[in-house]
């Protein structure tokens, strides 16, 4: 069975910012014309951390070389971006670990039908893939695998100095879970 840890989540700060102008969807759902909209809406929407636009002049990431230059790029800009939101404040460190309650209402593609999923976000142990307690990509089923490119591009945001999980995995199907802390909105 998976380990899994509280820890302090950073939240906008709502005296700051109105939430609606700086949340975004999933990465992999943002299309050009989305991307554009949220840049427009708020020097701090999160699409600036978690997809941001290339520029002319920027290093790229995915060059063989790239640890050993000085980069300047969308992942750059990303830490940038979350290093100087916390410093002014705009995003605000919980003072308590804890796990985090999910929700996530949806129209089924195709259909009318709304659901919602609830889960919760938390910290998980790391595991060797040989322990069978998480799986590599290719072992799931094929309609879960996401392209190779945005999770290439996860592991730079996280090597950019980040230090924050952005795309958490959701635990779903936990019908005893007691939150020790209740989701705020």
């Amino acid at each position: 069975m998976a380990r899994i840890y509280p820890f302090r989540a950073l939240r906008y700060d709502t005296n700051k910012v109105r939430m609606e102008d700086v949340v975004t969807q999933p990465y992999d759902k943002i299309t050009p014309e989305m991307q554009q909209a949220y840049y427009d809406r708020s020097r701090y929407n999160l699409i600036r951390v978690i997809l941001g636009r290339k520029e002319p002049g920027d290093t790229d990431a995915f060059a063989p070389d790239a640890a050993a230059t000085p980069q300047h790029n969308v992942y750059t800009r990303a830490a940038e971006s979350l290093v100087s939101w916390r410093k002014k404040g705009i995003l605000r460190e919980e003072p308590e670990p804890a796990l985090y309650g999910y929700s996530q209402t949806y129209v089924v593609p195709g259909t009318e039908e709304t659901r919602e999923r609830r889960g919760f976000i938390a910290l998980g142990h790391l595991y060797d893939y040989a322990e069978n307690v998480v799986y590599r990509r290719t072992d799931l089923p094929e309609a879960q695998i996401r392209p190779a490119r945005p999770l290439q591009s996860h592991a730079r945001l996280l090597r950019a100095d980040l230090h924050a999980v952005l795309r958490p995995r959701l635990y779903r199907r936990v019908p005893d879970l007691r939150l020790r802390s209740p989701c705020r909105p």
